[in-house]
């Protein structure tokens, strides 16, 4: 769900199915979900989002003040998602807190 909501706020991705997961309205993207299949079969591995701009058109470079040396492709943001399990298991897990704190994350991200 992180990685489609920052999608989903930089990248034009179409239409997607509607979800009220979290009660946050989002769309869930075929495509993206077909990607990260892979990645679900060893969640322990670091998953990394780069996200950059293209400016191969003149447009583009003009719009951001690009120079003709530059590279074309240049690095807006990189996220990297990690799942770090608890170093042991805990006594009970306070799931309204839990969800309270991970709205929070969410709705940042939307």
């Amino acid at each position: 769900k992180t990685l489609e909501l920052v999608l989903r706020a930089r990248v034009p991705l179409g239409r997607g199915t509607p979800n009220h997961w979290f009660n946050l309205e989002s769309e869930e993207v075929a495509c993206v979900r077909d990607r990260l299949e892979g990645w679900k079969q060893r969640i322990s591995q670091p998953l990394q989002l780069d996200i950059f701009i293209d400016t191969s058109s003149s447009a583009v470079r003009a719009a951001v003040g690009a120079q003709p040396n530059e590279p074309h492709l240049v690095l807006l943001e990189r996220w990297t998602l990690r799942y770090e399990p608890a170093p042991h298991a805990p006594e009970a897990i306070g799931w309204p807190t839990f969800y309270k704190r991970f709205m929070v994350l969410l709705r940042s991200l939307a």
